[in-house]
């Protein structure tokens, strides 16, 4: 649906990701409707396992974007697909991170439509290698 971007905020010299709404999906209003009302809407959640989303809008050539945290990590589809399958206590530990991230979408009314893999991000906080960013 989009590109994702390594990108510094100039101001703060600070990495973060910027998504850019693909020119396809840029040309039919309700997509572009879809994608900024899902920045908006992740940018409620407050939770540590949530991706942080601080900033949306519109390039100059007129795509949707928005900003989010930089995450230094690998997603979970690569992790499977190196490590096969995982011990259930390592699998226990993540699976408990994502439900924690969706328990928080859920309460302030988002449902995640697309849980898998490929949205699940793992990062090293302090000793942790398996800390869950959905």
């Amino acid at each position: 649906m989009g590109t994702v971007y390594l990108a510094e905020h100039v101001l703060i010299n600070k990495q973060v990701a910027v998504k850019v709404l693909s020119p396809t999906h840029a040309r039919k209003p309700d997509e572009v409707e879809r994608f900024l009302r899902e920045a908006r809407a992740a940018s409620r959640i407050r939770h540590e396992n949530v991706v942080d989303i601080t900033d949306f809008g519109y390039t100059a050539g007129g795509l949707a974007f928005l900003v989010m945290e930089y995450l230094d990590g690998e997603d979970l589809a690569t992790t499977s697909q190196r490590d096969g399958k995982l011990p259930w206590r390592r699998a226990l530990h993540i699976t408990r991170q994502m439900c924690a991230a969706l328990a928080a979408a859920h309460a302030k009314g988002i449902i995640h439509r697309d849980v898998k893999p490929a949205n699940v991000f793992r990062v090293r906080r302090g000793d942790d290698p398996d800390f869950i960013k959905v």
